[in-house]
């Protein structure tokens, strides 16, 4: 099945949530350093962001 363009779009930006999923949970997920050092607000802000609009996506396919 082809995707459209807003369904890659979509794609695209879970993947980009995924540079958070295995540093942000786990203390010994980043060599050298601790979630706290490594991500600051902006990158907060932006996650939640991209993950509410993946989910209104979602929530709208659904109905």
């Amino acid at each position: 099945m082809k995707r459209s363009n807003e369904e890659e779009a979509k794609r695209c930006e879970g993947g980009s949530l995924d540079k958070y999923y295995i540093p942000t949970r786990y203390p010994n997920g980043l060599p050298g350093g601790i979630p706290s050092e490594a991500f600051i607000e902006e990158d907060a802000i932006s996650a939640i962001n991209k993950a509410t609009k993946i989910i209104k996506f979602v929530e709208e396919k659904v109905e």
